[in-house]
């Protein structure tokens, strides 16, 4: 997720500005110089994953680090989730991440892309 909103409904318990100012302090003061970000597909997010990739992209900034964003499948465990959290529109994601595929070589996918 990209968003207050989204992160913190998604991510139970998570803090947005915790999270925010922990990937800063990371990309300004650690050695780690490539970092790696992972967005699970859900009907709640769905709508964000371009966003996502900028996202990634304003948080590395001029820092000169390496990333790479990879983009999943939701799989219900049958945990906390109801089978609706799941449900996404196929052919927008799938739009959406040839668009960052054919754009981007950093991006890559375990979504199956028909």
């Amino acid at each position: 997720a990209c968003s207050k909103e989204v992160y913190e409904e998604v991510r139970l318990g998570g803090k947005w500005e915790r999270l925010n100012r922990n990937l800063k302090f990371l990309v300004d003061y650690s050695n780690i110089q490539d970092f790696e970000f992972n967005f699970v597909i859900q009907r709640l997010n769905q709508d964000q994953i371009e966003s996502f990739y900028e996202y990634c992209l304003n948080l590395i900034g001029t820092s000169g680090k390496n990333f790479k964003v990879n983009y999943q499948k939701y799989l219900d465990w049958g945990t906390k989730h109801s089978v609706s959290d799941s449900l996404v529109c196929q052919s927008k994601v799938q739009d959406q991440l040839r668009r960052l595929l054919s754009k981007y070589k950093n991006v890559y996918t375990t979504y199956g892309i028909g």
